[in-house]
């Protein structure tokens, strides 16, 4: 399962990057120079989760246990700094900080860095990484709950097996969700302020008031 919600990403992500530059080209020509750093961050993330998952899918009975786990700590990292990357790159489209326009148009002061922070970054890469862990755990929990449902196997020793692999990312899964919601309420609260011509059409408030 976990494998091939990695091809999924893999496979989007790659799609997205290309898109960027072809169908977006003007978008890149004047702002890629600051909104496209994350994006190359994001390219180092993606290889460094890809080898672990690697070594974590085909090294399953040729590891230690222990060195087996541990190729997971990596993969996570890496999966969540990939992430921040991405929603940084897609916070800064929200609102574009870190470069000035000059009377003739053109960007001036660019400073990658700081927008790569821009004032939506913190709760959209909240939001992100919080709906990532809901997603797997109930993903990854449905898996062994299909397990639980065929029933006993190995006098006992694999329904264990089963109850603990449902209830540990189904229990993670759970705790997530009422703090999303509390995310969720932070996201609105700074469209509210940053993009409120945003928030109108979400709401489908035509009539400025």
């Amino acid at each position: 399962a976990m494998g091939v919600l990695f091809a999924a990403g893999a496979v989007s992500g790659t799609l997205l990057t290309f898109e960027m530059g072809i169908l977006w080209p003007g978008l890149m020509n004047t702002y890629g120079e600051i909104f496209g750093f994350p994006f190359v961050l994001e390219g180092f993330s993606f290889f460094i989760e890809a080898i672990f998952v690697g070594i974590y899918l085909f090294g399953w009975s040729r590891l230690s246990p222990r060195a087996h786990i541990l190729c997971a700590v990596p993969m996570i990292l890496a999966g969540m700094a990939g992430t921040f990357f991405v929603v940084a790159a897609n916070a800064w489209m929200n609102n574009p900080v870190g470069f000035d326009v000059a009377p003739d148009g053109s960007l001036t002061n660019i400073s990658p860095i700081r927008g790569m922070f821009a004032p939506s970054m913190p709760p959209q890469v909240a939001h992100m990484w919080i709906a990532a862990f809901m997603v797997t755990g109930f993903g990854i929990a449905s898996v062994y709950a299909v397990g639980i449902l065929r029933g006993p196997r190995d006098g006992g020793h694999r329904d264990r097996y089963h109850r603990m692999g449902m209830l540990i990312p189904l229990t993670v899964a759970a705790i997530f969700t009422p703090i999303q919601i509390g995310v969720g309420d932070w996201i609105a609260n700074t469209v509210a302020e940053l993009q409120p011509t945003k928030l109108a059409a979400m709401e489908a408030q035509y009539d400025t008031q």
